[in-house]
């Protein structure tokens, strides 16, 4: 069975609203706490796609997705605030397989010309918080003022940022991972069956393994350097390479992309920043 939901509504809400007493450009503020439950079967997925705010989820061992939310809009004006109330919408979805949280905006529903030609003078913002068993599937996105953080989910992943960092402990594999200014870190729990690709512009990449992987590897850097914790062999196809081992650490550096592989090779994986470090390491804490 589908169901659709609209929010704001009136589930847990904590509402405060200052009007303009003395100086003119006070902001009127309203902000909403939404608190959500979801039975899941195995194999489910859970689908953010936000805008401005962090995402963060833990996995456990129980039978259910566990939301919170907690929404501001912030206004010059009374009327600003309630056009922001009006055309800012967290919808959500759930169905037997997929539980989504899609945050409508005038900007995503309209061309870019009738965005820049319509004046908004409010801002908004959506934290997520979310319990999700082990084994749910997640295909999360923000855009601003956030990061996103998974720990011990025991799945697949796939992770889009724009303006913060990535973090992910505890899965199993990626779809893929990407943003623009911040870094991205992805501890295994296992050695992944598949490949993913890994890309930053302003930020370092770190990819942490339980053991030696059994992998190809392209990798890309402008503005930094490439160092592998794992012996690695250079495929044919890579050239103008230097490499030596520094404090157990191989190094290599390379005018183009560098392809290596580790221990008997297999799934290729892409990983690249513009500024920025690569790291491929043995995972501490196995």
């Amino acid at each position: 069975m589908n169901t659709r939901q609209l929010v704001p509504l009136a589930i847990v809400c904590s509402l405060l609203s200052m009007s303009a007493a003395v100086p003119a450009q006070s902001e009127h503020i309203k902000q909403q706490t939404i608190e959500r439950s979801f039975p899941v079967n195995p194999g489910s997925r859970v689908v953010i796609d936000s805008v401005n705010g962090s995402i963060r989820v833990q996995g456990y061992s129980g039978k259910e997705v566990r939301v919170v939310v907690h929404e501001e809009m912030r206004g010059r004006s009374a009327s600003d605030l309630q056009r922001a109330v009006e055309e800012i919408v967290l919808e959500i979805e759930s169905d037997d397989d997929e539980i989504s949280f899609y945050v409508r905006t005038p900007g995503r529903d309209c061309t870019r010309q009738c965005y820049r030609s319509r004046n908004r003078h409010y801002s908004y913002s959506h934290n997520f918080e979310l319990q999700v068993p082990y084994g749910v599937a997640l295909e999360l996105r923000t855009v601003n003022d956030g990061d996103i953080r998974v720990d011990d989910v025991r799945s697949v992943v796939e992770l889009e940022n724009v303006n913060g960092k990535i973090e992910a402990f505890g899965i199993l594999g990626i779809n893929n991972v990407r943003t623009v200014n911040g870094e991205i870190v992805l501890e295994f729990l296992e050695i992944p069956r598949d490949g993913g690709s890994v890309v930053t512009v302003n930020g370092d990449v770190e990819l942490a393994f339980p053991s030696t992987p059994d992998v190809h590897v392209s990798m890309k850097t402008f503005n930094g350097g490439l160092f592998s914790e794992f012996a690695y062999k250079l495929r044919d196809n890579t050239s103008h390479i230097e490499s030596k081992r520094s404090d157990g650490t191989y190094v290599y550096t390379s005018s183009s992309a560098t392809e290596i592989s580790i221990g008997k090779g297999g799934p290729h994986w892409f990983l690249e920043t513009l500024n920025g470090d690569i790291y491929i390491r043995k995972d501490d804490r196995s």
